[in-house]
């Protein structure tokens, strides 16, 4: 019986060992963030114009926050990864004569905001959709459904599935080794550092880049139901840092990829197109890394969503561009 006991200590100091150390390297921070987030809602801070709310780093999930939202009025949405939670949304809606929600967050997978899209479109009246479309997004290695299990869920729910996530405690157990063997934080990382890493990354991400062919099917049933219900929906591909964009340009079979996959989707909406290499590609004040980018490349990327610009831009419309452009 005492062996039991032990075994029972042994297993039972093992998990709450475990607990501790996912309390202090979760990077994603549930307890002080999401769980407030989710069930505080006056508190929320998505960015939402005229609705006095703004928050730049908008933790997952935001479908919650629909839920407080006046159903009278007729919104716009912006959906994509931490590119597009960059977006001075107020400058937007201002410029546009819209109201928009942004629902982006940092690392959306593409079947996140498919997601995102379903949800919020059954709840709210939707005018227009900003729909992100970066190449990487589209990487068939690049699949992840971080948000589906939160809808809806009980709070005693929801923290079981954020514990017992797999993604969730594969990003603790990499920080707490990165902690563990004193490896700089990105916060404390330079410029030139953190786009060296970006390129390096990116030239993994390509030796295994296929498309995500389910994600693209997923993509043509959103355009249909949007053009049926009379919603403009715009896919937006952003700009690309210059050394990305070579990359990039050497897969001559991806680009034309690519473009076959733009082609299709403007058959029922709009592909507003920024990634060929262009001026902006080369503003290196304005590139906080090599993916991430502000000042006047984000305020190009705000005039061309608001239509009152289409510098640097192919629009995609009936299954091709205006080469004129």
């Amino acid at each position: 019986m005492r062996k039991l006991y032990l075994k029972f200590t042994g297993i039972l100091l093992f998990f709450v060992s475990y607990f501790l150390l996912f309390l202090a390297f979760d990077t994603n921070d549930f307890s002080r963030i999401r769980a407030d987030y989710l069930h505080n809602i006056t508190d929320t801070k998505v960015v939402s114009y005229n609705g006095d709310k703004t928050f730049l780093n908008s933790p997952y999930p935001l479908m919650k926050y629909i839920n407080d939202i006046d159903k009278n009025n007729e919104y716009s949405i912006i959906l994509g990864d931490s590119k597009f939670a960059f977006l001075d949304v107020i400058r937007l809606s201002s410029i546009s004569g819209e109201k928009y929600l942004n629902i982006s967050y940092g690392g959306a997978a593409l079947e996140e905001s498919i997601l995102e899209f379903w949800y919020t479109v059954k709840r709210l009246k939707l005018k227009k959709v900003i729909f992100e479309l970066d190449f990487h997004a589209l990487n068939n290695n690049w699949r992840m459904d971080r948000i589906s299990k939160y809808f809806d869920m009980s709070y005693l729910d929801m923290i079981k599935a954020y514990y017992f996530d797999y993604y969730n405690n594969k990003t603790m157990l990499e920080e707490a080794y990165k902690k563990i063997r004193g490896i700089t934080n990105e916060e404390n990382t330079s410029k030139t550092e953190l786009v060296k890493k970006g390129i390096e990354d990116k030239i993994k991400v390509l030796k295994t880049y296929t498309i995500n062919e389910e994600a693209v099917e997923n993509l043509k049933e959103i355009s249909k139901y949007c053009k049926e219900n009379d919603i403009k929906l715009i896919f937006f591909s952003p700009p690309l840092y210059h050394k990305i964009s070579d990359l990039v340009e050497e897969k001559k079979d991806l680009v034309e990829e690519l473009h076959e996959i733009k082609s299709e989707l403007s058959k029922d909406a709009v592909v507003y197109d920024m990634q060929d290499k262009s001026e902006l590609s080369y503003m290196e004040s304005d590139w906080l890394d090599s993916s991430h980018f502000t000042g006047g490349i984000m305020r190009q990327v705000e005039d061309n969503l608001a239509g009152i610009s289409r510098k640097y831009m192919k629009i995609w419309e009936n299954g091709q561009y205006d080469k004129s452009k």
